[in-house]
């Protein structure tokens, strides 16, 4: 089964930016199935590889997947005047409520890669804290997957400083920097970081991330936005997938942590993995296959 007739919706958001949903509804999709909104990586977007494939996946189990395009991303390249960080849970909530209002009878989940991962259990950990308020399809959300989350970005941000994960830094800074849309790049403080370049993520969000996104300085955006504070609070089932040997996000992070997560979360640690890999022998990614036998108990079987 392909995938056909996906349909963009534009998510307004209170600022004035806008997101983009590219919905793809199966064939004679009931409208109480299930709906599965995708989030997406630093760097990334809707159609990223992860992201095609899960969706396709999902798809041919007959479920309504949505794939966002965050802001300044993908389809929402030039609809946004503010920069896309890893606080963003409430553009997380907007994108959800969006989808729950296309969707009135349908069950919910939501599935995040890397910075999408953070935001997801940010969004469901400060809902579940009482900080946010809870939507009205909060008793619609069945499940989330987050996988390979930096829910601590200092620490993440530390471990990118080794000199042997420089090339991290370079990518992520190049597709922060050259990948901005042209009135984000229009920014003085931009300007500045493309006339002489940060050279580690904690150099870039320190001078870029944090003036831009309304923080004092890097430390502070980091101690904002991670939702290690609040993961703790998730009453949703909830999935976290991380890898040993992933070099962008400590494992401890998790481990150190497992035994205070809530019984709705569960932890799955692999040995091999990197950050967003989990290839196996064959050159196919074993989590598509992880993460579809998990979420099984909440899907219906496929449409005739």
């Amino acid at each position: 089964m392909e995938m056909s007739g996906t349909v963009q919706h534009r998510v307004d958001l209170d600022d004035g930016d806008v997101l983009v949903l590219h919905d793809d509804r199966p064939s004679g999709w009931p409208g109480d199935g299930l709906s599965v909104l995708l989030l997406h990586g630093l760097g990334g977007d809707s159609t990223s590889k992860y992201m095609q494939r899960l969706a396709k996946s999902y798809y041919e189990s007959g479920t309504r997947v949505f794939r966002l395009d965050m802001r300044g991303c993908g389809a929402a390249y030039n609809l946004s005047q503010e920069i896309l960080h890893a606080g963003r849970s409430d553009d997380v909530l907007a994108a959800m409520s969006f989808m729950a209002e296309l969707a009135p009878q349908s069950s919910l989940a939501a599935m995040g890669f890397s910075l999408g991962g953070n935001q997801l259990l940010r969004a469901v950990g400060r809902v579940g804290a009482a900080i946010d308020h809870e939507p009205t399809w909060w008793d619609r959300l069945k499940f989330c997957v987050a996988v390979a989350p930096p829910i601590d970005l200092e620490r993440c941000s530390r471990r990118l400083l080794q000199w042997w994960l420089r090339p991290y830094n370079r990518h992520f800074i190049d597709c922060l920097l050259d990948g901005a849309p042209p009135i984000i790049q229009q920014h003085a403080v931009i300007q500045d970081a493309m006339a002489d370049r940060p050279r580690t993520m904690w150099e870039f969000d320190d001078r870029v991330t944090a003036p831009l996104a309304g923080f004092d300085h890097g430390l502070h955006y980091y101690r904002e936005t991670g939702a290690i504070d609040v993961v703790r609070e998730n009453k949703i089932p909830t999935l976290i997938l991380a890898a040993k040997d992933d070099p962008i996000v400590p494992v401890g992070i998790f481990t150190e942590m497992e035994h205070t997560l809530p019984e709705t979360t569960e932890l799955l640690v692999t040995k091999r993995g990197g950050h967003l890999g989990f290839i196996d022998r064959d050159g196919n990614s074993w989590m598509d296959r992880a993460l579809m036998a998990w979420t099984s108990q909440y899907r219906q079987p496929v449409m005739a």
